[in-house]
């Protein structure tokens, strides 16, 4: 079952997680003037290393750690990122078509965010 008590530990650790590296993202495109792409990507390398850390320990609780499991997290993560923050940039654009190109970064942001949780879990879990 995809949605039991390992999925709540994933989604407490994700809270944290997102708090990072959306004060991260934001800060950066909103403070900064970054541009999407790059705000996302900072999100997730700060996100990344609190996810990596929180879910390995808290999360599935595992004690061993290798540079294969390093490897596969990572590129679970810029699969996940890719396939997230692309489609979401797309389907915001179409459906805001008429909204400023701040506005639609900033739903198509939040978009991605949701979007790659649920991806990201499903490559850590499986």
């Amino acid at each position: 079952m995809i949605f039991d008590r390992l999925f709540a530990k994933f989604l407490a650790a994700g809270v944290i997680n997102t708090i990072v590296g959306s004060l991260v993202m934001f800060g950066c495109y909103h403070l900064l003037g970054f541009g999407y792409w790059f705000s996302s990507v900072c999100n997730y390398i700060a996100g990344g290393i609190c996810s990596f850390l929180l879910n390995k320990y808290v999360t599935f609780q595992s004690r061993v750690i290798s540079l294969v499991q390093i490897v596969l997290f990572a590129a679970n993560l810029v699969l996940c990122y890719f396939i997230s923050y692309g489609i979401a940039r797309v389907a915001v654009a179409a459906i805001l078509v008429q909204a400023s190109a701040t506005v639609q970064d900033t739903v198509a942001l939040c978009s991605g965010m949701l979007l790659y949780t649920l991806l990201n879990y499903l490559g850590q879990r499986y």
